[in-house]
């Protein structure tokens, strides 16, 4: 009489979970729980995990790193049969930080000939980052646009100025936005300067 073993191991499969970014780094320190799985023999079980990074044999649970989005772990399960069970879950990795914003306190915007000054949000930014990545850099006058009338309530990737501005500070909201959509904000007061010096035309000789 021959006994043999062609059962394979039954797989407590995790369920599928949602866990967020680390705030320095663009992704997940996950902790997996040992996994748990029966034989009919109890011929001992073997576990080995996969996944992007790689394959951990003889998982016994512990922490592995997984990028942002949704990642699929695979779980491998056999016997010394060499009877093999598979299943697999999903780990989502969100990015719910936002940006650390850093503007500048104060900055100078000279006009133009024409009496005004079309400033990018960008050059009112002061070193700011993301643990993932930027998406866009957008700002507004806390004005409503002022005398000016050229900036709704609305972010835009421009602020304008006008000769109406000269010898004011003139608070603006500076915005980053990461791919996300998380952003964060911070606030900068411009000092708007006319250093166009004036064109005299002379009358003819009469």
């Amino acid at each position: 009489i021959e006994i043999r073993d062609t059962e394979a191991p039954v797989i407590m499969c995790p369920y599928n979970k949602e866990v967020f970014t680390q705030s320095a780094a663009c992704d997940a320190s996950v902790y997996i729980a040992p996994i748990v799985a029966f034989d009919s023999c109890n011929n001992g079980i073997h576990i080995n995990l996969i996944y992007a990074g790689g394959i951990v044999k003889e998982f016994k649970g512990g922490f592995i790193t997984l990028p942002l989005g949704e990642s699929k772990i695979d779980i491998e399960a056999y016997d010394n049969c060499y009877n093999y069970s598979y299943c697999s879950f999903f780990v989502e990795v969100i990015d719910k930080a936002a940006p650390v914003v850093q503007c500048d306190k104060e900055t100078v915007v000279s006009l133009d000939r024409f009496g005004q000054a079309w400033v990018p949000a960008n050059v009112f930014d002061d070193g700011t980052y993301d643990n993932c990545h930027l998406k866009k850099m957008d700002a507004r006058r806390m004005d409503n646009g002022g005398p000016c009338n050229q900036q709704s309530k609305e972010f835009a990737d421009t602020i304008g100025f006008c000769c109406a501005d000269v010898g004011k500070l003139i608070t603006v909201m500076f915005r980053a936005t990461d791919e996300s959509g998380n952003s964060n904000t911070c606030m900068v007061q411009v000092e708007v300067q006319d250093k166009t010096i004036p064109h005299v035309y002379c009358p003819h000789d009469v």
